[in-house]
């Protein structure tokens, strides 16, 4: 977290941010997401999901 906001605020690159992240997967789809909106964000992630019902699976699990 500190590291992204460094980076958000402009203090240090994103090339510095991922070098000295403890986990440079999650810092880099922490700044991928910061850099969208929200709703956007989640709009994105959805974005051609559906849902099915499955007649298959009637009477539980």
């Amino acid at each position: 977290q500190a590291l992204y906001d460094l980076y958000s605020a402009g203090e240090i690159t994103y090339e510095d941010a991922l070098a000295h992240a403890d986990s440079p997967n999650d810092l880099r789809l922490m700044i991928k997401l910061g850099s969208e909106s929200s709703a956007d964000a989640l709009d994105t992630a959805t974005k051609g999901l559906t849902l099915q019902d499955d007649d298959g699976m009637k009477g539980g699990w």
